[in-house]
């Protein structure tokens, strides 16, 4: 779930596109943005230095996605849509090599873990041959 005051951001943000462009997304992506909205939030934009403005990263999300599906050219749209496979097949070999060294990292928990265990009960099976040596002797 994103976070409300990043939808606050967002609307206000697109606020500021021309009116050819805010035409461009859809009334019911509009009406879902204002739905999600923090009201308590304020939020003010200063037009002459945008760039400067710190976003939330869920708004920077929102923001990528209206561009990507609205806003952009389709020569854009194509770029945009095969950087992110590329980083999408990135992150799930990644995923993959995490899992790998996840499991391994458990498998050798599990020996450890069983060696250990070993351990205890020979330290206890050897004390326990101590305390009949002991008894036998005297």
């Amino acid at each position: 779930m994103l976070n409300s005051r990043a939808y606050t951001q967002a609307y206000y943000i697109i606020e500021l596109l021309s009116e050819e462009k805010k035409a461009k997304i859809p009334k019911h992506i509009m009406k879902n943005i204002e739905s999600r909205m923090d009201k308590t939030y304020e939020f003010l934009v200063d037009e002459n230095n945008i760039e400067e403005i710190e976003l939330l990263e869920d708004t920077e999300k929102i923001i990528s996605v209206i561009y990507t599906d609205y806003l952009a050219k389709e020569e854009e749209r194509k770029i945009i849509l095969e950087a992110e496979r590329k980083i999408g097949s990135a992150n799930s070999k990644q995923i993959k090599v995490n899992e790998m060294f996840l499991k391994e990292k458990q498998e050798n928990e599990k020996v450890k873990d069983k060696s250990d265990t070993e351990k205890i009960f020979s330290n206890i099976l050897s004390s326990i041959k101590k305390m009949f040596r002991i008894r036998i002797v005297e």
